[in-house]
Parts: structure tokens; sequence; C-alpha cells
């Protein structure tokens, strides 16, 4: 059974249409749920935020019930108010499918219709919401939703359904843009994996690390972390050799570690965050009374997210720092005696985690205000992070792609791994042309041959 059940369903609904979530008997059970609200709220002098009050800091005020509809698409156009950049369609459909998971979760007060329709319009190929990226602190995230939740409303043939106030609510209200957009990204965290552990195991092998430096022993107790480790060093000597391997090739068992352990804890974070009510307020039927919560902040996720963060930017130091020592054992013109162009790589590696360096320097929770004429607030910067830990993703991307690519380059006579993908990078031609083709045609030939790895999702 996969570690992540919820995310690893959803992306596939994602990639292929399948229902796999049962919209059909969501939107039942959401209708019978919706209509308990109804009642619920009828009580005399009762107040529900967001359903017939107003809300942020004028929630102590009426919605007048006869204005009920007109308020609903007022509100959701009162926070259609960002601009590009937007999110792409699949980030937009991940987001669409992850709202789909927060109410099956329960506790969302979602009619059957509204339900429906907001489904068959995040199951629909063509649909392409323009969300905002950075139009969020993430407190709700109530800019971006409401861009997605008009359109979802507006797709399709037949004439919207009506709007209760508290749907609209319902609708803008939660962590679903942020857990969303989380696992969109997490198949590029897959990817990365197996090019990192490639590059980890080919490079402890021409720096001369032995098997025992990816001793288990070595690391708590972890029975898949001690399968990888195991798997990387297959192809190590037993022997030490007389001079230690620099220390970048020497701790990789550590960064791998460290990456596994921060990869594998914000993948949780968003399987878990899948199966939770996530809405204020909420209303348990079961329990007869609605719920004035803070369910709607996502503080674990940018937590994990800005620990990934941390560990790819130590992943990427020693990735630069492996672009040098790269050609340490090269034969002749293929090291250190080489021809400008090759050393060109190594500073390119650098500049590249210079630049990352400076993007992601900055931390979540760091800084923090409050806005709704100071009414009490509190955000946790979780689309921020997002994007910055997509940045930290793709450089580092780029910077494992280099140091391979000096990897195969100085070990091209080499054989096991690196020889037969050496062989497989020149037989194409891969060393013509655009560097940046080059490393990409790299990228490919990684992705056919290397391992899945435990991220694969």
């Amino acid at each position: 059974m996969s570690p992540t059940p919820r995310l690893s369903a959803l992306l596939a609904m994602a990639r292929d249409g399948e229902d796999r979530l049962g919209v059909a008997a969501l939107a039942a059970r959401q209708e019978a749920a919706f209509r308990a609200f109804d009642a619920y709220l009828a009580a005399p002098g009762r107040r529900v935020y967001g359903a017939n009050t107003l809300p942020g800091h004028r929630d102590g005020e009426p919605i007048a019930p006869e204005a009920a509809d007109a308020y609903a698409q007022a509100f959701l156009a009162a926070h259609a108010i960002g601009g590009p950049p937007w999110f792409d369609a699949p980030t937009a459909r991940a987001i669409g499918l992850a709202k789909l998971w927060s109410l099956d979760a329960g506790g969302a007060p979602l009619s059957g219709a509204v339900t429906r329709r907001v489904a068959e319009a995040t199951l629909d190929p063509a649909f392409n919401p323009l969300a905002p990226r950075r139009a969020s602190y993430s407190s709700g995230d109530v800019i971006p939703a409401a861009h997605w939740a008009r359109a979802a409303l507006a797709h399709g043939r037949a004439p919207a359904p009506a709007l209760a106030p508290v749907e609209a609510m319902t609708l803008v209200n939660g962590t679903f843009v942020a857990v969303g957009a989380a696992a969109a990204l997490a198949p590029a965290l897959g990817a990365f994996w197996r090019l990192f552990a490639l590059l980890a195991a080919e490079t402890a092998l021409a720096s001369g690390v032995s098997r025992g430096a990816f001793s288990a022993r070595l690391f708590p107790p972890d029975p898949a972390l001690a399968a990888l480790l195991d798997a990387m060093a297959r192809d190590l000597p037993e022997a030490e050799r007389a001079r230690q391997a620099p220390v970048s090739a020497r701790t990789l068992p550590q960064q791998t570690a460290c990456l596994f352990a921060a990869a594998r804890d914000w993948l949780a974070e968003i399987d878990g965050a899948l199966g939770q009510p996530a809405c204020n307020p909420l209303f348990f039927a079961d329990e007869g009374r609605h719920v004035a919560n803070g369910g709607f902040l996502a503080p674990g996720l940018t937590v994990r997210s800005g620990a990934l963060i941390e560990a790819l930017l130590m992943v990427a130091w020693g990735a630069a720092q492996a672009a040098q020592h790269a050609g340490g054992d090269a034969p002749p013109g293929h090291g250190p005696d080489a021809g400008p162009g090759l050393i060109q790589w190594p500073k390119h590696a650098q500049a590249r985690l210079e630049r990352l360096r400076h993007r992601a320097g900055m931390r979540a929770f760091a800084s923090g205000a409050s806005t709704s004429h100071g009414v009490e607030d509190l955000w946790c910067h979780a689309l921020t992070t997002l994007e910055t830990l997509e940045e930290a993703l793709s450089e580092t991307r780029a910077i494992a792609l280099i140091a391979l690519h000096q990897l195969v380059w100085a070990r091209r006579e080499a054989g096991g791994r690196i020889g037969a993908l050496a062989g497989a990078f020149f037989g194409a031609a891969g060393a013509q042309g655009d560097a940046a083709e080059a490393l990409e045609r790299l990228a490919r030939l990684v992705e056919a041959r290397a391992d899945p790895g435990p991220f694969a999702i």
C-alpha cells in the first residue's frame, strides 16, 4: 500500500480523469448534510459566521435573507481581484481535486448541486480556470480560491445553481489551494530523486567512498532508508583507500538521509491534509453544532516545505562541489587538464547555487502583520513557500545535471552504470549542440534508466 494513498489517488485522478473519489456519493452526502445545516441555521437567534452574517470585520451584521443569492455572487466577485501569473492547468486541476478531497472529509456546508457543479468542472480536461499564484499570504487563500470558484460555477452549459452565502464562503475557504498546489509539485520531487540517487551513487564510486560510509549503522533505524543506502552502495569498494574522499562525497549518505526524511515528511503532510476538514465554519450534523475554527490555515505544510527547501539547498551545495571534483580521476584531456570549456560547468553550477541561496534565504515566519481593518489575523505563506520550493527543485535539478554531465565526461571510459550512461549520451550526440539541450537529453536518459525510487507517485 502506498504510504500516501490520498495523494497517489489524487495524482492518478488528475492524470487519467478516472473518478477514484466517488463524486456521486460525495454529492449525495453533501446534500443531506446541507439540508441538516439549513435546519440548524433556521433556529431563532442563531448566528453562524458567513452563513447569515457578513464576513471579516463585519461579522456582527446579518445578511438579509432576500438578498442571499446576490450577496453570495457579490462575495465571490469581491474576492476575485487577482491577476497573473496564473496557476498552470495541471496545478489548477490538482487544486480542484484537493477541494473535492476536503469536502469528502466532511463538515463543509455545500449543497449537492454545487458539489456536482464544481466536480464536473474539475474532472473536465477542458477546464482551465485562471487562478492567481501570488495573490495570497495563505490565510484561507480566498483570492485565488474565488477565481477558481467563479470559473467552476460558470463552467458547463446548464445555468449555475443558486448559491447560499455559506456556500460562497465554503468555496473560497480552506487549505485546498495550497494543498493542491503542493500535490501538483509532488511528481517533480519524485523525478528529482531519481537523478539525485544516481548522481550520489556514481559520485561516491568515482571518489573512492567505501560501502562502510553507507552503512545503516550510522543512522537511526529506518528500513526504507537502509534499503535505499544499500542500493546506492552496491558498486562501492569494501576497502578504504589511502586518502579520504572529498567531504562532499563522504557525506553523501548523510545528504541522502536528510533529503529522504524531508521529502517523506512533506509528502505525508500533503496526504494528511487531504483527509482533514478544512473550512470555516464547519458543521457536523452528528454533533448538532457548528464550529468556528482555523482549519483554513496550513502551517504544517509551510514548515515541511521549508524543511525540504533546506534539504535541497544542502544537496545543491553538495552537487556544486561534486561538479568541481568530478574530473579528479579522469583520463588525460577530461580532468583538470581539460580545455577551458569543461571548467566553465562548475562555475555555472556555482552561479546557480548562489542564485538559489539568494532566492530561498527568507523564512516564512520571519514576519507578519494584520489586515481587515485591525481584525486579528494570522497567515502561513504556504503558496509563497511552495513557489520557492518549486524554484529550489528546478535549480537543484539543474545543478545536479551539471555535476552528472561532468561525471559523464570524466568517466566516459568507465564501466558500470556511468559508462553505460556515457555511451548512450555520446552515442546520441548528447555532447553536441546547445548545452542546455544536451543537459535535458542527459536528464531524459536518467529518467529512462534510473531506479524509480521511493517517491515516484
